[in-house]
């Protein structure tokens, strides 16, 4: 039997969602970077086929769509430039954008506003979406492109990290 939950009290969602979001997106942010780190230098720029982002291209790609969508979305400011080449970067080099990029998102959460993330925003100038969707569509394309890097990982012969998602 299902109880009616007029009773009970309840806290605005407003109020939760960055404590909700934050510890997944830093589980995911680590896993993301343990991935990076597993695959040697000398792979960093191999494809498996030639229409395909490069491992190294993978995590530049993942760092340009949060800038992007941070900044067009979260922020509602021009971005000014946009760095995507993974060509003639080192695996560290990568890494650390990867890695400055992400602490900006995390920050960007720690510090929005209570309330700020179900501002609405229109997205592609298309549908109307708030905040809130902006960032789990970060951690959405995040986890898309790592699913792609493990693959990348698995065809080379290297075990990826154990999964730490949850």
């Amino acid at each position: 039997m299902l109880l009616p939950l007029t009773n009970v009290a309840q806290t605005p969602a407003s109020s939760v969602f960055s404590e909700d979001f934050l510890p997944v997106w830093e589980r995911a942010q680590a896993y993301t970077l343990a991935v990076a780190e597993a695959m040697p230098e000398e792979k960093y720029h191999d494809k498996p086929v030639a229409e395909v982002f490069s491992f190294g291209e993978q995590q530049m790609h993942i760092a340009g769509n949060l800038q992007w969508l941070y900044a067009t979305y979260i922020l509602n400011q021009p971005l000014s430039s946009l760095d995507v080449a993974a060509e003639g970067k080192t695996k560290e080099e990568i890494i650390q954008h990867l890695t400055t990029v992400m602490g900006t998102i995390t920050q960007a959460m720690k510090s929005l506003p209570q309330g700020a993330e179900n501002d609405s925003v229109r997205f592609f100038n298309e549908m109307m979406m708030n905040k809130k969707r902006v960032f789990l569509l970060m951690r959405d394309h995040m986890t898309h492109h790592r699913a792609q890097m493990i693959l990348y990982l698995r065809l080379n012969g290297i075990e990826p990290p154990a999964y730490v998602g949850w």
